[in-house]
């Protein structure tokens, strides 16, 4: 999995890339649903629900919400802790562990949410390795703003090289004129 996912997040955190993320996790997983968050909307959803949890959307979910403020892991097992769909009554969703994706200074920059259908409940494992996946993830996401900044830092050193070089060769040509 880490192998199937490995770059995708380092080329940009959006839909795009974050769908192709979900669809591995998804896969590789079995479980009722994979969704991506970023602070403010839907990045991607895949599995149980797809038709009316849709990428591009805001996000509605509490416990979405609340894994962003708080920075922590949120967990509705659908038992004890319940869990209710925001967007649809019907949803046959159970179960949700919502996982903060942290960027730059530990700063959360969105989620990983993992879903099980109402007649499934999550195990430990599927807990930890989320937990797991998140880290991975979250490596993947600063390491790929830690490239866009290098590069960015390139080309400024770059431009600035050309404005010193530009006026020195302008001398240089006026110079020969002068005699």
């Amino acid at each position: 999995m880490a192998a199937s996912t490995e770059g995708i997040l380092r080329q940009g955190f959006n839909e795009v890339n974050s769908m192709k993320v979900a669809q591995v996790l998804y896969q590789e997983l079995d479980i009722g649903a994979v969704a991506i968050t970023d602070r403010e909307k839907l990045l991607a959803f895949t599995g149980i629900g797809d038709d009316h949890h849709l990428p591009g959307k805001p996000i509605s979910s509490t416990y979405t919400l609340k894994a962003i403020e708080t920075g922590e892991v949120v967990y509705a097992d659908g038992n004890e802790v319940p869990y209710r769909c925001s967007l649809h009554p019907q949803c046959k969703l159970g179960s949700t562990l919502v996982i903060p994706l942290r960027g730059e200074n530990q700063r959360v920059m969105g989620t990983i949410k993992l879903y099980e259908a109402k007649n499934r409940l999550f195990s430990s494992i599927n807990r930890t390795l989320g937990e797991g996946i998140a880290q991975l993830l979250s490596a993947q996401i600063l390491a790929g703003q830690y490239e866009r900044q290098k590069a960015m830092l390139t080309q400024s050193e770059i431009k600035l090289l050309h404005a010193q070089v530009n006026p020195i060769f302008c001398l240089m040509r006026l110079t020969p004129l002068k005699r």
